[in-house]
């Protein structure tokens, strides 16, 4: 029989969660690819696809055009080369596989799907490293491992009989000699702009080969003799001006050597744009006329920056900058005007973000983009999904960001370059706002009615606290004072040197526009919204949850760390979200728990020693309650069943003791 009345429940069984009792479905994917690894842009059609090393292919036109694809074999893509005539794209992957897709819209629905693929057997040295789309004949050009390169019949996806023989290509090598010399892996290819066929060839060891398509002959190489060959180290990357009579190099030692078509001598070079011991040039383009060439290029910095900075270099006469990010370069896309060969924009890819900037602006601005934010700029430590919100507080929320952009960016006036396909959807009359908070102490809302995810508002809470002052940026100390001319252009900042500036809670009320956030420093701030500027002095309120000593055990509250200091002076805050009340927990701790309610006034929160509640709007504490005691113990609240089994136990211990 139980004892105090209580039923036994030891033959029941506690049957445990599994994925059987769940049904996830994946509706939307939002913001930035995750393990970028290419690149590329179809000019005509005007989109854009990105690969990734998961197998994913994604194109994007126009914000809310997007398609999305999972290559079969989940194998990293290394290459995509746009069909302009068509929409489609050659893909090529990690696992030696070159297919052929297509995008289109069926029955109103986005789909992306393999029309035909090739496998090339690695062996025999047919590892593919180079690819080069010819839009007129309609081959597409594949160098191998091996030095051959082999032609691919796109309309009937096979393989051509004719192969450019390293043997035959790289006749410098060959001259004077009994046996053959490899050039080694083709590293570069790249059609003529004027002559589509003259084929442009790149091999390892620094040889250069102009090949005849249309007599299957060679028509140069480059250097002249074996001796400069010896001299000129592995080829990285290779560009046409787009005149078609002249045509650069660049090379593993930081090395570009511009030469002429008709001439195995180089007209200019070695140049090294950052001294003698830098890094590989490792992808280089050549754009606007011969009389005011522009160069854009990655890699070449000097080999002692080679963890600290992350460069894609813009060089037009005496004027070069280097635009440095926080995550290694990718690749990169330029566009050119179709009728002026004028650079017009280059796409970087990063592996943490896509940023897009102006060339033909000075100082090359960077361009607002519509979708592929990264939310990740800061690490993310809490999000909060709000639904059905009205259009006039996306207004409301979307006007500081247009009239006040921070001071140290410069953005350009032109439009995103993606703009391919079209909308036939009506505009929603709600939208869903996604509310992010970051490490380094900033909230940002998110549109993500649509899957293009577009950021509306951020807000920084650190610049409310002493010692957090923002970093100011002046671009003309850069190409000043220093070489090279770095300029930070990244977003994305994964390192926060105070970790209290953490947000672990976010409440956010649509309806009074209203916010309330808690922080790892056990800070918790209310905000109301503003369409004006103001200078305001942020009143702090302190409340002292636990008023014992701490034990070392606890790892949740900071020891020996000092609360975050408000600012005593008047702060001046931009139009948007205005801080009323900072709300300071202590110890020092996270946050572990907050609830806010606009319509009362009161906001409650909690850390590991107990929980506060406060109003608001007169800026007073209302309610203290530690769940600990002075010395540390736990305060719980037990039922009389357990008092009385407590009570039990001590007496017999207390008369086992006496006896």
């Amino acid at each position: 029989m139980p004892l105090f009345g209580r039923k036994s429940h030891a033959s029941a069984k506690i049957e445990e969660l599994s994925l059987e009792h769940f049904s996830y479905r994946k509706t939307a994917i939002h913001g930035f690819p995750s393990n970028p690894s290419a690149l590329a842009f179809d000019p005509v059609k005007r989109f854009l696809f990105i690969g990734t090393k998961h197998g994913d292919l994604r194109v994007y036109g126009r914000p809310g055009v997007e398609f999305m694809a999972v290559i079969p074999s989940v194998s990293a893509v290394e290459m995509i080369l746009p069909i302009h005539a068509l929409h489609q794209a050659i893909v090529v992957t990690h696992d030696n596989t070159i297919a052929l897709w297509e995008y289109s819209t069926e029955e109103g629905q986005p789909t992306l799907f393999e029309v035909n693929s090739l496998k090339l057997d690695p062996e025999g040295g047919k590892t593919i490293t180079a690819c080069c789309l010819s839009q007129v004949s309609g081959h597409c050009y594949v160098g191998t491992e091996g030095g051959n390169i082999f032609v691919l019949d796109i309309k009937h996806f096979k393989m051509s009989s004719d192969v450019i023989f390293w043997k035959n290509a790289a006749t410098i090598l060959q001259s004077g000699t009994k046996t053959k010399t490899n050039p080694g892996l083709v590293k570069c290819l790249e059609l003529c702009p004027t002559n589509s066929n003259q084929l442009l060839i790149g091999f390892e060891k620094g040889v250069l080969a102009l090949w005849d398509l249309e007599q299957n002959l060679p028509v140069l190489n480059f250097p002249a003799s074996i001796h400069d060959c010896q001299q000129v180290q592995p080829v990285e990357s290779v560009s046409w001006q787009n005149e078609g009579r002249k045509f650069l190099s660049a090379h593993s030692d930081s090395s570009i050597y511009f030469w002429t078509s008709n001439s195995s001598s180089p007209e200019e070079g070695p140049t090294r744009h950052y001294g003698e011991n830098s890094l590989p040039v490792t992808k280089i383009k050549w754009l606007n006329t011969d009389s005011n060439p522009l160069l854009v290029f990655s890699g070449g910095l000097p080999r002692d920056q080679e963890e600290e900075h992350h460069t894609v270099t813009v060089l037009q006469g005496a004027d070069q900058i280097a635009l440095d990010f926080t995550s290694p370069v990718v690749d990169f896309v330029t566009i050119t005007d179709d009728t002026t060969m004028r650079g017009l924009a280059v796409f970087v890819l990063c592996e943490q973000e896509l940023m897009t900037f102006d060339l033909d602006a000075p100082k090359c601005p960077q361009i607002r983009k519509p979708y592929l934010y990264s939310p990740h700029t800061s690490p993310l430590t809490c999000l909060k999904l709000y639904e059905n919100c009205s259009r006039e507080l996306m207004e409301a929320l979307h006007e500081p960001t247009l009239t006040s952009p921070p001071p140290h960016e410069h953005y350009s006036s032109a439009l995103w370059p993606a703009m391919g396909g079209f909308i036939h959807s009506t505009e929603p009359t709600t939208h869903d706002i996604l509310v992010t908070g970051h490490e380094n102490g900033t909230v940002k809302f998110w549109d993500v009615t649509t899957t293009a995810m577009h950021l509306i508002y951020e807000l920084k809470t650190a610049n409310l606290f002493v010692g957090q002052e923002p970093d100011t940026l002046i671009e003309d100390t850069f190409s000043d004072f220093k070489w090279p001319p770095y300029r930070k252009v990244s977003s994305y900042d994964p390192f926060e040197d105070d970790p209290q500036l953490a947000i672990r809670f976010v409440e956010f009320c649509p309806f009074s526009r209203t916010l309330c956030i808690g922080g790892n420093g056990g800070q918790v701030i209310t905000f109301s919204f503003n369409s004006m500027p103001t200078d305001i002095r942020v009143e702090c309120v302190f409340a002292k949850i636990f008023t014992g000593r701490a034990t070392s055990r606890d790892r949740t509250l900071q020891h020996g760390q000092s609360p975050l200091e408000c600012k005593r002076d008047l702060v001046a805050l931009p139009a948007g979200f205005q801080a009323n009340m900072c709300l300071q927990c202590l110890p020092v701790g996270p946050i572990t728990a907050l609830a806010f309610e606009p319509s009362w006034g009161l906001m409650a929160a909690g850390n590991s020693k107990g929980f506060t509640v406060a109003n608001f709007l007169t800026k007073k504490i209302v309610l203290v309650h530690p769940t600990v005691l002075a010395d540390g113990i736990e305060v719980r609240s037990v039922s009389r069943v357990q008092s009385l089994r407590r009570s039990i136990r001590r007496s017999f211990r207390r008369r086992n003791t006496l006896q």
